[in-house]
């Protein structure tokens, strides 16, 4: 048993705070990490690994730590030997302060707060953390989770990534990443809810907000997510629920599926995606699908969703060559931007106008103003004299507001649940 309470590690920057721990358990309490930083705590694979782990974290304070190496800097890194069974146990709760990797170090200089490989069930929660990287050569991650090798023994299935908030400033990074959009690192049936993630403008670069990639399954409900160029990705996914979660100023993708759906079709339903110019000008669509890699988009659902373009528009829908997407009961609106010309696009076809858009590829959809209770100071809940509410179609029990609330049979349109129980919101200038 090793154990760290209270305790404050400074200007560790030519090796690791503690490495290659591989067996028996590892409590880390109250600990601090300040200063210069090559690595954090690191737990790699090796012919050793012979022996269970078990890890929790409850408590490490980043006290404005900058990194000291060229490459990727791993505050937290745990690995499972992808051949061993042994039993690996992780929890990592209250990882807080801020870390940055400078630009001077050069183009591969990043940084993660948590990568967890080949362990199953790992619980990451309760971050509140921010990360600083200049150079577009190297990828950071705020928590990571996934297998060494499709295939391998040990497997990182049914993580829990729950209630952090982590502002990733970055032009290259997944703030939130269970598996990969690579063949590579499955993951199944991940659980991420109830987060906050911010991430600002980064001009022509791509950075991700929550990716859930290559997997079978998972739930992605109840996110506000600031900004990002892809506010939530499903990168070859079969069978995944996205519900109850909020976009605001995503200046790319917002709900994005690509390469989904050869086996069985995700749904991505009930959220609500906000275009403003807050965190840069549109570049993409708010429900989007295209190929990833050689995978074709096969099947996805977008439904229930409300789009609102408030300050910024570019597409409502953009779907690639050669992909498919099924559209039904969402919902879309324009306070006042124009924005793209043909704000619908499917395939090889684009729609000028909502009425094309209805008649060839959404009968369902509607295009009426949501009444939402005050835009302008971000609440979106839908007001008691909202045409969306109790409008929906039903798509199962799965489907959570982004309060945590079940949606059942009459669900209302977009990331929020109108119960009988509610009292009406008062309504302020939009």
């Amino acid at each position: 048993v090793t154990t760290l309470s209270g305790t404050r590690f400074q200007n560790c920057a030519t090796q690791n705070i503690l490495n290659s721990k591989r067996r028996g358990t590892l409590n880390m309490t109250g600990v601090q990490f300040a200063g210069l930083m090559a690595q954090g705590v690191a737990s790699t694979p090796s012919g050793a690994d012979v022996a269970s782990m078990t890890v929790a974290v409850d408590g490490l304070a980043l006290q404005d730590v900058t990194t000291s190496s060229n490459a990727l800097t791993r505050v937290l890194d745990f690995t499972r030997l992808s051949s061993s069974s042994n039993t690996y146990t992780l929890t990592v709760s209250g990882v807080t302060g801020t870390i940055t990797a400078p630009a001077a170090l050069g183009s591969s200089a990043a940084v993660a707060l948590l990568v967890a490989t080949g362990i199953d069930g790992v619980i990451a929660e309760e971050f509140d953390a921010t990360y600083y990287a200049y150079n577009t050569g190297a990828t950071c991650y705020g928590i990571y989770i996934k297998n060494a090798s499709r295939g391998a023994t040990a497997t990182a299935n049914r993580p829990i990534i729950r209630h952090n908030r982590i502002v990733g400033n970055a032009p290259s990074e997944y703030v939130i990443s269970a598996g990969d959009t690579t063949t590579a690192y499955d993951v199944d049936d991940a659980q991420v809810y109830g987060n906050t993630i911010t991430v600002p403008y980064y001009a022509s670069a791509t950075p991700h907000a929550v990716a859930v990639g290559n997997v079978t399954g998972g739930t992605v409900w109840g996110n506000w997510i600031n900004g990002s160029y892809v506010a939530i990705l499903l990168g070859i996914n079969q069978g995944a629920a996205v519900t109850g979660n909020v976009s605001v100023g995503c200046y790319g993708m917002c709900l994005y599926a690509k390469g989904c759906g050869a086996t069985t079709a995700p749904i991505i339903a009930n959220n609500t995606v906000i275009l403003t110019d807050t965190y840069g000008a549109a570049r993409g669509g708010a429900l989007a699908v295209a190929v990833q890699g050689a995978t074709n988009n096969t099947a996805v659902t977008f439904q229930n969703n409300n789009v609102y373009a408030y300050t910024d528009l570019y597409r409502y829908t953009d779907v690639g060559t050669s992909q498919t997407a099924t559209f039904v009961k969402n919902n879309y609106y324009s306070a006042g931007p124009a924005g793209f010309t043909s704000p619908w696009s499917y395939q090889s076809s684009t729609y000028t106008t909502f009425a094309t858009w209805q008649a060839a590829r959404e009968t369902t959809g509607t295009n009426v103003d949501p009444i939402m209770v005050n835009v302008l100071a971000g609440d979106y809940r839908l007001h008691a004299t909202s045409t969306l509410r109790h409008s929906g179609a039903p798509w199962g029990v799965r489907a959570v507001d982004y309060r945590g609330r079940q949606c059942w049979d009459r669900p209302d349109i977009g990331a929020y649940y109108s119960s009988s129980g509610d009292p009406a919101p008062a309504r302020t200038a939009r």
